[in-house]
C-alpha cells in the first residue's frame, strides 16, 4: 500500500516541476538589458513596417482648439523573443497614454542577438502622430 501511495505523489511532483519549466520557457526574463547588439532587433517589415503599424494609430478625443498630431518618443524594452515587455511613450499626455495602449498590439521583432544569442534589448524611436 505505501508504494502506490508513493507513485502518484512522484507523478505529481513531476508534473509541477515541468509546468514550472515551461513556465520559465514562455516567460522570458531580462537579467541584462542592453542598448547596443551585434544584430539590432528587427520588427517585421523593418521600420517602414513600424511605422506604417503607427498608422493604424487614432485618437478621437481631442478639442478643436488642439493639435492633431503629436510628438512622442516611444521607449521600447524587448525580451529575448522580441516581445515588447516594457513600453513607455513621452510625454505622458492623454494621447501618448492611449498610444502606449495601442503599442502592446504590435507584433513581435525579431530579437537583437550578441555573438548569435538572443538578448534583451532597450531603444527609442520618435514619432510623429496624427490623431485623425
Amino acid at each position: 500500500m505505501f508504494k502506490l501511495l508513493a507513485l502518484p505523489a512522484i507523478a505529481f511532483l513531476g508534473s509541477t516541476i515541468e509546468s514550472e519549466r515551461v513556465a520559465d520557457i514562455q516567460t522570458p526574463v531580462c537579467d541584462s538589458v542592453y542598448t547596443f547588439a551585434e544584430v539590432q532587433p528587427q520588427y517585421p517589415g523593418g521600420m517602414k513596417g513600424f511605422y506604417d503599424f503607427l498608422k493604424g494609430f487614432t485618437y478621437e478625443e481631442i478639442g478643436p482648439e488642439d493639435p492633431i498630431y503629436g510628438k512622442f518618443n516611444i521607449h521600447l524594452t524587448l525580451d529575448q523573443t522580441g516581445v515588447a515587455k516594457d513600453i513607455q511613450v513621452t510625454p505622458e499626455t492623454d494621447p501618448g497614454l492611449a498610444l502606449k495602449v495601442f503599442l502592446k498590439k504590435m507584433q513581435a521583432w525579431t530579437p537583437a542577438k550578441n555573438k548569435d544569442v538572443p538578448v534583451c534589448y532597450y531603444f527609442k524611436i520618435p514619432a510623429v502622430v496624427h490623431y485623425r
